[in-house]
Parts: C-alpha cells; sequence; structure tokens
C-alpha cells in the first residue's frame, strides 16, 4: 500500500537523518522502487512525471497521496505465488532498494 510504503521509508529517513539524505533523494528514492502502476499514478497526478516537479513538489505530491491512499484502505494485500514463485509487495521491494542504497553509500 502507498501510505505504508511511504511511511516506512519516512520512518526509516527519521532515523538516518545524521546522513543528511536530502528530500529529492528521499522522493527520487521512493518513486523508483514503487512499482509501475504506481509510478503511473504518480506521474498522472503530477501531470507528466514526478522528475518535472520540483523538490519540494515531488515530496507534497507523494505525501498527499500517501495519506489519501491511508484513507482508502488500511489492509495489505497478501503476496501472492505465481508459478511457485512468491511475488513481494511494494514495501517488501522498497525496503531492499533502500537496503541496497544504504549498502552502496555506506551507511
Amino acid at each position: 500500500m502507498l501510505y505504508e510504503a511511504w511511511k516506512q521509508l519516512k520512518d526509516l529517513w527519521w532515523l538516518c537523518q545524521h546522513y543528511g539524505l536530502q528530500i529529492w533523494v528521499i522522493s527520487q528514492t521512493f518513486y523508483d522502487g514503487v512499482t509501475q502502476s504506481v509510478r503511473f499514478t504518480i506521474d498522472l497526478v503530477a501531470g507528466g512525471t514526478l522528475t518535472n516537479e520540483t523538490k519540494d513538489e515531488a515530496y507534497n505530491l507523494i505525501e498527499e497521496m500517501a495519506l489519501n491512499n491511508f484513507q482508502w484502505s488500511s489492509e495489505r494485500s497478501q503476496p501472492k505465488r505465481i508459478g511457485g514463485k512468491l511475488v513481494l509487495d511494494a514495501i517488501t521491494l522498497l525496503f531492499a532498494k533502500v537496503d541496497v542504497g544504504l549498502k552502496v553509500w555506506n551507511v
């Protein structure tokens, strides 16, 4: 769910604020980590692509979408098995990308 993924990324940002990650890095990391359908929705709301927005506009857009998403549903969908493989949810994928990113930054 968009809200949960955004909240967890912001929580990680808060815990790692001493690393000085800028707001645009958080917004771009989130945007890069979501599924194609969520990215399409974000771009649709942005009226183009999220990268055309300013740093603050991009952050605020995602923040507003996440808060609206929280009101839509409070249940996460269950992971699915397709062809014997577990399909991970967006939050798990996002955490994996953040973890890899932190390792690249030697954090």
